[in-house]
């Protein structure tokens, strides 16, 4: 104890309150996670629907801030939704040199463009990959891990809407 009190005291008033102030940071992040976890995946998921549609009534507008008792409840805990067939070729796009010195906004119209340029058998079989099939492959995965999550609660497995 006489080790803590010596370190406070070498320390600046400034660097003594921020120490505290990530201190209880830390503790309360603990407690929330903590919190959250107290609860089942799809009892967050309905309260954040309960707090979108608050979120939507109350009417926060463009640039007013939300009510903190609407604010989304963040779980890591939950299933991410499948990503899209557009959204791999997106990614691979943007990636590529050909858009560096571009600015976002013409470079996902141009993207946006190619994408809509290709016929479906060529959505299916691209020279940049197999988008439609990754995106499948995607939608089972996530699809598996619904239900695993489910099935590990003991509730049937069925999928959530």
């Amino acid at each position: 104890m006489l080790n803590h009190r010596v370190a406070h005291r070498v320390l600046t008033p400034t660097q003594r309150f921020n120490h505290l102030a990530t201190q209880r940071s830390e503790e309360r992040l603990a407690e929330y996670k903590a919190w959250v976890a107290s609860h089942t995946p799809d009892q967050i998921r309905i309260a954040n629907n309960a707090r979108y549609s608050l979120r939507r009534k109350l009417g926060g507008g463009r640039g007013k801030g939300n009510p903190l008792h609407t604010q989304r409840i963040v779980d890591e805990r939950a299933v991410k939704r499948p990503i899209s067939a557009w959204a791999f070729f997106f990614a691979e796009r943007q990636g590529s040199s050909d858009f560096k010195s571009m600015a976002l906004a013409d470079r996902t119209q141009l993207i946006a463009g190619e994408w809509k340029a290709l016929s479906a058998n060529e959505k299916q079989v691209c020279r940049f990959g197999d988008y439609i099939e990754e995106a499948q492959a995607d939608v089972t995965h996530s699809d598996l891990r619904i239900r695993l999550r489910q099935t590990s609660r003991g509730t049937p497995a069925r999928l959530l809407p």
